[in-house]
């Protein structure tokens, strides 16, 4: 089973919530085994800056499915969750993105590990560096030399129990 690293992001709804749905997803898929997840990080958006921040987290796990399989469990939670087309780095319930697959390199039409724009983006390598400093996007760059724990855009929340109670108390 090859160890995996994901990052998760909401900014519809109760946040928390459907972060805390798409990991539960995760943990009971067959060939997933969930191993960590970070805590909760409140982010600005990225790309189309238009809209509420985000919610994310990341998340560790064993699996052993292939990448592509893996891609399409991860488009089916977004789904089940209630993600829609909306437009490009729009808003959304849940996304889940694989950053890092163990010893898996490859681009194709729907796919490309290590995740091409994870070294450029704090709101995945925050929450990543809590629980896989040492994880490396590049041959002899890690996640823990990428991560800015001072970025002004990135702000602590707490764990997903903690957010979740912050959410359930209104």
């Amino acid at each position: 089973m090859a160890l995996v690293q994901l990052s998760l992001g909401s900014n519809i709804g109760r946040r928390g919530y459907h972060l805390s749905l798409a990991a539960a997803r995760l943990a009971l898929a067959h060939g997933v085994e969930l191993l960590r997840l970070s805590p909760v990080y409140e982010t600005a958006p990225w790309g189309d800056t238009e809209q509420s921040a985000f919610y994310n987290m990341a998340a560790s796990i064993r699996c052993a499915l292939s990448p592509p399989r893996l891609l399409a469990l991860a488009k089916s939670i977004e789904v089940d969750l209630g993600r829609r087309a909306t437009r490009h780095w729009g808003p959304r319930v849940i996304d889940i993105d694989i950053i890092l697959f163990e010893g898996v390199a490859m681009r194709d039409a729907t796919l490309t590990l290590p995740h091409p724009h994870a070294s450029e983006r704090q709101f995945v390598l925050v929450p990543l560096h809590s629980i896989a400093p040492e994880a490396q996007l590049a041959p002899g760059v890690s996640v823990s030399q990428l991560a800015r724990q001072d970025d002004p855009a990135v702000w602590f929340i707490g764990s997903l129990h903690q957010v979740l109670e912050r959410e359930r108390r209104g």
